[in-house]
């Protein structure tokens, strides 16, 4: 009856082969990477660098806000001969990781009702051409990290290309994500069409259908792994956002430079066109 042992034998080492790998997985999703380490900047460090980071973003402002004026005034200086006023030039600024960190840190503290329910300890990390972005899931009570390598392609297209997600340290298979993401996206399909019919985009900026309707398409695409228009929103105040073409993106060692500028009229038409263009997620799917 040897094969009788040699089978029970097999199916100890099967099963004790399968209890190692489940808690070397448990342990590996509980452990945390040995570079997060969101609170490593004493509170008089972490509130600079989030100064720093405001007066950064304030730029970028200031450029948007010239911008809309300029367009704003462009009829009425043309209707009365006035010399038009030159179009701001492209601002390229760089925000440090500890920026990036003490800034999300100081805006989730703010809005800590709303956002403490989901997620806790922020922090950016670039290395390698890769945003990595990490906290600790509030439901979960362990840390998620997100990969992500952003690019301007020779079109000028935007792409966010998800490496990897981990819990933890351990890596989590992309269709694991997609299966909870599928709620996500059958809810923004429903939605994404009434906020297409409704946007504008125009000298006044852009409105908030148009915003959310931008900002949900680069979700998609970024979930399908689909090139997105470059363009971001800048808030001027509580009811004008102005839309700006992200046109470099470069992610070095500890930094992130971007460079923005102002769209133009018919940056402003194709932007708008595009926009409203319906999204087919099933050919997005298989195009990668």
């Amino acid at each position: 009856m040897k094969w009788i042992k040699r089978f029970f034998i097999f199916i100890l080492v099967l099963a004790l082969g399968g209890l190692a790998f489940l808690a070397t997985s448990y342990w590996l999703s509980r452990r945390n990477p040995t570079w997060y380490k969101p609170l490593a900047l004493n509170s008089r460090e972490m509130e600079a660098a989030a100064h720093r980071a405001f007066n950064k973003v304030v730029a970028i402002h200031n450029m948007a806000d010239y911008a809309a004026a300029t367009d704003t005034s462009k009829k009425w200086r043309e209707a009365h001969g006035v010399t038009t006023l030159p179009a701001p030039p492209p601002i390229t600024i760089s925000f440090t990781q500890d920026e990036l960190t003490a800034f999300i840190a100081h805006w989730t503290k703010l809005n800590s009702d709303r956002v403490d329910r989901y997620l806790t300890g922020p922090q950016f990390v670039l290395e390698d051409g890769q945003i990595k972005f990490a906290c600790r899931i509030t439901k979960l009570d362990q840390i998620g990290v997100l990969r992500i390598e952003p690019t301007i392609d020779e079109k000028g297209m935007l792409h966010l290309e998800i490496v990897s997600v981990s819990a933890g340290s351990l890596p989590v298979p992309e269709a694991v994500v997609e299966r909870r993401l599928d709620k996500a996206e059958a809810e923004l399909q429903k939605w994404i069409p009434d906020w297409q019919r409704k946007a504008t985009i125009g000298l006044e900026g852009a409105n908030t259908d148009a915003v959310k309707a931008a900002m949900s398409k680069l979700l998609l695409h970024t979930m399908h792994h689909q090139p997105s228009s470059p363009v971001l929103f800048m808030p001027i105040d509580s009811h004008k956002t102005v839309p700006m073409k992200l046109t470099k993106v470069m992610v070095g060692t500890g930094s992130i430079t971007l460079t923005v500028e102002p769209l133009t009229e018919d940056d402003r038409t194709a932007t708008l066109k595009s926009l409203r263009e319906p999204i087919d997620m099933a050919t997005a799917a298989t195009t990668n």
